[in-house]
């Protein structure tokens, strides 16, 4: 997010809570994209802070550590990482795509802006306007290739 307030970008960002983490210089709404109304009350709370949005970046993510492995997982929790780590994405996405259409140009980007702040940054901006349709992986190298 960083990178895109660098460039002169206004940015809304959301969580549970703010943080240390939360970008100096972005608005933040309080607010928890793991449910449907969620979403939608972020993205009403987001077009009214903005007046219209060209950029979302979903990077809302979360994970727990089950030291007893995968059988100790409780149903529960891989329906509320699926809510947070997958459907937040779309949801957030599919409440701001009218938007993102009346704004004639623009992005939805999944990841992390701290890990691809520079392909973020890349592919909203002007010289990444002809990538459509692309799988970027911005991934260290870690994806293996076949």
């Amino acid at each position: 997010m960083q990178r895109l307030l660098d460039g002169g970008a206004s940015v809304v960002t959301t969580a549970r809570t703010a943080t240390d983490e939360t970008p100096k210089g972005a608005t933040f709404i309080q607010g928890d994209i793991s449910t449907l109304a969620g979403v939608q009350a972020f993205a009403a709370a987001a077009l009214r802070e903005l007046g219209g949005v060209d950029i979302v970046v979903n990077n809302a993510a979360a994970a727990r550590t089950h030291l007893g492995g995968i059988a100790t997982i409780p149903d529960e929790e891989w329906l509320d990482a699926l809510d947070l780590n997958f459907l937040s994405s779309v949801r957030v996405t599919n409440a701001l795509l009218p938007a993102l259409r009346e704004a004639g140009a623009g992005g939805a980007i999944p990841g992390d802006p701290r890990d691809i702040a520079e392909a973020v940054a890349f592919l909203v901006s002007d010289r990444g306007q002809w990538i459509t349709g692309a799988s970027l992986n911005v991934d260290g190298g870690e994806l293996p290739a076949i």
